[in-house]
């Protein structure tokens, strides 16, 4: 359940990583469509957004998200299925992964923003336990993550 500290920070034109697992992309939905809408926003910040989800069937917000991209709201929007091979997705403006991330499908993702990025990401707990891994491993400094567990406790 949400703990009701987690909320979009002003970073300036700081890169933003908005990453959820399943429906941990509720608030982090929120704070892309505030981020969308603003007045003030920066057209050059770059926001890449990041889900995992089982299938297409259980993607969430995947046309909006995807239209965001196609609009230049979003910079790039990435999805990983993990019970799915991605085959007959038709989402244009959303890269299509297989399997959950790994250290270096991070990397390259976020690559040229890694250490000045902001990190916003939320789900269940084994998936924020492995966002926290992937970040110590690659030395993403702990006072850029922003994160919230939502979802089913394990």
């Amino acid at each position: 359940m949400p703990r009701g500290h987690f909320i979009l920070e002003d970073h300036g034109s700081s890169p933003l990583v908005m990453a959820a697992a399943g429906i941990g992309l509720t608030p982090i939905m929120s704070m892309i469509d505030s981020l969308a809408n603003s007045p003030s926003r920066n057209p050059e910040q770059i926001i890449i957004c990041m889900q995992l989800e089982r299938s297409p069937e259980e993607h969430s917000m995947k046309d909006h998200i995807d239209q965001l991209v196609g609009d230049k709201l979003l910079t790039e929007t990435h999805v990983f299925y993990t019970r799915h091979s991605g085959e007959g997705v038709v989402l244009p403006n959303t890269n299509v992964h297989t399997e959950r991330p790994t250290i270096d499908a991070f990397k390259d993702i976020v690559g040229k923003v890694l250490h000045e990025a902001e990190y916003y990401f939320c789900g269940p707990e084994k998936y924020m336990n492995a966002m926290e891994d992937m970040l110590d491993t690659l030395e993403v400094k702990k006072d850029r993550r922003h994160s919230e567990i939502f979802g089913p406790q394990t």
